[in-house]
């Protein structure tokens, strides 16, 4: 016979006459075999099931690229502060910054130098940048103004007690009076609005007082919604020229009760 699979020829050679009959096996060509019928009533398919093994390791797969995920934003987030101190802080794909207001620090303040100091309002033109300039020799950038009681505040920290800025007393005048008004004060102006500055002196606080001498323009807009803007350039008459230059805007606090 040839061989199915490699069609080499096969000889069985014939049983010995000696042999057992019962060691001799028999056999039967496969076309003349009987192909046993299933009646068609009987005919059972099998149920089509969705294999639970397809299930489960969907499952792995998405917890295997969630954990990769969360993974990948905390290296992102170790990577930034290592790399970048001073960038907000990383969560994953969204970024979060601190509640706390953030402070430019004196030493880090970016004045605009473009005025300077004057010897008086010839030449001088209002700024729209944000008020800025040097407080004896210090550089100065406002974060906080304010105007209660007939007084304008601008100062650096909008917080704790005044040390480092500038209040202008206007004498009891309502935001409502200034509305609107343009004020120019030229070093021989006899009357005229109280400046006090503020500064920080080796950790100590120091102030200077000037009822006149300086020199001081001030523009004023309409009052609105609970806040008075306006522009202004200073000049005070102390030996390290000290002046600020630049916009505002003054929250207005109701006035202090009296005693």
């Amino acid at each position: 016979m040839e061989c199915p699979t490699c069609f080499q020829k096969i000889i069985v050679p014939q049983a010995p006459a000696t042999a057992d009959p019962k060691f001799i096996l028999t056999g039967t060509k496969v076309g003349e075999r009987p192909v046993p019928k299933i009646p068609e009533n009987n005919l059972v398919l099998p149920e089509k099931s969705f294999p639970v093994a397809v299930v489960i390791l969907l499952v792995f797969v998405c917890m295997a690229a969630a954990l990769l995920l969360v993974f990948h934003g905390k290296v992102s987030s170790i990577v930034n502060k290592e790399t970048h101190p001073d960038a907000p802080k990383t969560t994953g794909a969204v970024t979060t910054t601190s509640n706390k207001t953030a402070q430019t620090s004196r030493t880090n303040a970016a004045p605009s130098h473009a005025f300077g100091w004057l010897p008086g309002l010839d030449g001088v033109r209002l700024p729209n940048s944000r008020a800025s300039g040097q407080i004896q020799g210090q550089d100065f950038v406002l974060e906080h103004a304010q105007f209660q009681d007939g007084t304008l505040t601008l100062r650096e920290k909008g917080r704790g007690p005044l040390d480092f800025g500038m209040q202008i007393d206007f004498n009891g005048a309502t935001p409502e009076a200034l509305s609107g008004q343009k004020i120019d004060v030229n070093t021989n102006t006899t009357a005229a609005a109280t400046v006090t500055i503020y500064w920080l002196d080796n950790g100590q606080a120091q102030q200077e007082k000037y009822q006149g001498g300086y020199a001081m323009r001030l523009d004023f807009a309409q009052v609105v919604t609970n806040r008075l803007r306006g522009k202004i350039y200073f000049c005070a008459p102390d030996q390290m020229k000290s002046y600020i230059a630049g916009s505002f805007t003054a929250v207005i606090r109701k006035p202090k009760p009296n005693d």
